[in-house]
Parts: C-alpha cells; sequence; structure tokens
C-alpha cells in the first residue's frame, strides 16, 4: 500500500531478502473476502482481523502440525506426498492467514491458542 509506514517498508524489504512471503494484510483480507468460504476449513482465532478469526483449510492445519514439530519443507513434502514447491506455498499461506512473520511465529502462535 502507498500509505505504508517507512518502518514497516524497511523491515518488510528486509524480511522479504530473507525469504519471507509477505502480503499486506489489508490486500489479503480483501483477497480472502472475494473468494466463497471454502466447506474444509477451520477457524482459527487472530485478533488482527475486523472478525476475529482467520481460515486456515484442512491441509493447512495439517502443515502447521508439521512446522511446530519442526520439520523442513522438504520433510513437509515428504510426510504428506506433495512437492516440496507445494509443501512451501502452504507454508507462505498459514504465514499469511496467522499473521506472522516466519514458522517459529507460527509454531508459537498455535501452541499458545491451542491449535495443535
Amino acid at each position: 500500500m502507498k500509505d505504508i509506514d517507512p518502518n514497516k517498508l524497511a523491515d518488510v524489504v528486509r524480511d522479504v531478502a530473507n525469504g519471507v512471503c509477505w502480503l499486506d494484510p489489508e490486500i489479503a483480507q480483501l483477497a480472502l473476502n472475494s473468494f466463497p468460504k471454502p466447506e474444509n476449513t477451520r477457524l482459527l482465532a487472530n485478533n488482527s482481523n475486523q472478525e476475529g478469526r482467520v481460515p486456515l483449510t484442512e491441509r493447512e492445519y495439517e502443515v502447521l502440525k508439521h512446522l511446530v514439530t519442526g520439520k523442513s519443507n522438504t520433510e513437509i513434502a515428504k510426510e504428506l506426498i506433495v512437492s516440496v514447491h507445494t509443501a512451501k506455498a502452504h507454508v507462505c499461506s498459514i504465514l499469511q492467514k496467522m499473521c506472522v512473520n516466519d514458522r517459529v511465529q507460527a509454531a508459537v502462535k498455535a501452541v499458545k491458542e491451542g491449535l495443535v
């Protein structure tokens, strides 16, 4: 967004340079709202959006459980019988939906909120 705080922009640029997937939360919410709600979602607590909840698909929930155990994208891919690219895409989606910057934050948040 054009009105992003310069300090936040610098943080985002550093995170992206380090491999973190990032999408402005306002844009992510607009994108999520444009799709019909899938029937196979779990609603996770999240105080950062208007409704207080973020949809996580069943597959993303499976990937999150593996994240919490400290598995790499390669290990997750082998476990779920998908490509590493697909596993990485799921991790990226989870990070965006949970509004966290990395897999460690996602794991901590999942444990704190009793999601796994």
